[in-house]
């Protein structure tokens, strides 16, 4: 909460978001079913590079939000060159692929919106869903 509220600057670095987001996936795995396949991969090269806080945040508790059928979640955050890119996937049950697609939430909007304000023409999101998962590629630029 402390990172949230009061360590927040306009932008911190990769290493600290990724502190954060450790942080987070450790206190869902206390609440998830034992069942939980977590698979993460947060690259070594990610350290001093800046980006606004609590970017990835949605993703990431969106994955724990609809987990279900096979309970498998991977997470991945590699630099490539100028690049970051985030890959999030989590299972889904067949009954659920349905429903999902209905659903429309306000915060994928929001990040949307967001990335167009901070990464304009700098960025890609590729959101798409198969019949057991729901799959997210957010890539940004960082020259």
């Amino acid at each position: 909460m402390r990172y949230q509220l009061y360590d927040i600057e306009k932008e911190v670095t990769m290493e600290q978001e990724i502190t954060y987001l450790k942080s987070y996936i450790a206190f869902q795995q206390l609440r998830m079913s034992k069942k939980l396949v977590l698979d993460t991969y947060f690259d070594p090269e990610l350290k001093e590079q800046k980006i606004p806080p609590l970017l990835f945040q949605l993703l990431i508790e969106n994955a724990f939000k609809y987990v279900r059928g096979e309970y498998q979640i991977q997470l991945e955050i590699k630099l490539n060159k100028k690049q970051i890119r985030f890959e999030i996937q989590n299972s889904l049950s067949p009954a659920q692929t349905t429903s999902h697609k209905k659903e429309k939430g306000i915060g994928i909007e929001n990040l949307k919106r967001r990335l167009n304000l901070l990464y304009p023409d700098k960025h890609t999101l590729e959101i798409r869903q198969t019949e057991n998962r729901f799959i997210v590629h957010l890539t940004i630029n960082i020259d």
